[in-house]
């Protein structure tokens, strides 16, 4: 009974000191800013964007996006421009190895082919023949077409304009591709089936915030168990494909 009691004991000092630890650290960063950079108006954004302004909001910061290219985001937090890349996959840290990774996933996106054709999709190997376009910057896509022919475009638009025009055989891209399509009325461009992949996306942070980044993990745990994080992911999706 008495190794009971001072296990019961040993546990609610935990838990208080971590709650004092959260509330001083609060008032001491109270309304501090974030500065993350973002590449583009996407699905996996917009939930990175609801889950982190809560997630931080509770250690008293507040967030400032700035857009950037993919390929330029990475360097701009590395050498202190920007505090954080709002979320991006795995692949950044090969390139970035410095970024500390918040290893509590806040979005995802499904990859998938676009084409005016018939084409039958059975993986990435599948795509091997076909001039590939893609929007430059994007990590997965750059590693799993490795060997194929395949070329950067800017943005979307550019992508499935080429595509359009018939200066590429396929597009591959994002969710939010699909509302560029909408909006120029691309109608002979088709999502094809299956997707290719879906993409786990983390947040990034520079190398001096180490001691932020063990704040928002524990948040980011606890929002994640409380099922907190699903529920805005559901939210976001929703919100993102009704704009299109």
């Amino acid at each position: 009974m008495t190794k009971l009691i001072k296990k019961i004991r040993s546990s609610c000092l935990r838990s208080f000191l971590i709650i004092i630890s959260f509330s001083v650290f609060s008032q001491s960063h109270a309304d501090h800013e974030i500065v993350l950079s973002y590449a583009k108006e996407s699905a996996y954004q917009l939930m990175a964007k609801r889950i982190l302004t809560e997630a931080y909001h509770q250690i008293g910061f507040s967030l400032s996006l700035e857009k950037l290219p993919a390929i330029r985001s990475g360097y701009y937090v590395e050498d202190g421009s920007a505090d954080g890349l709002l979320a991006r996959s795995l692949g950044i840290k090969a390139q970035h190895p410095d970024l500390i990774m918040i290893s509590v996933p806040v979005a995802y996106d499904v990859i998938s082919v676009y084409a005016k054709k018939d084409i039958k999709v059975e993986g990435w190997e599948s795509l091997l023949p076909y001039n590939i376009g893609y929007v430059a910057g994007s990590k997965t896509i750059e590693q799993k077409t490795q060997g194929m022919k395949f070329e950067g475009v800017r943005s979307e638009t550019q992508g499935l304009i080429k595509l359009d025009l018939g200066r590429s055989d396929v597009f591959i891209g994002l969710t939010g591709a699909q509302c560029v399509i909408n909006k120029l009325n691309l109608s002979d461009i088709k999502s094809l089936d299956p997707p290719l992949e879906t993409v786990i996306l983390f947040h990034f942070l520079n190398k001096e915030h180490s001691e932020l980044a063990k704040k928002l993990e524990l948040i980011l745990r606890n929002m994640k168990s409380s099922g907190r994080i699903e529920e805005l992911q559901k939210q976001s999706v929703l919100e993102f494909m009704n704009q299109c």
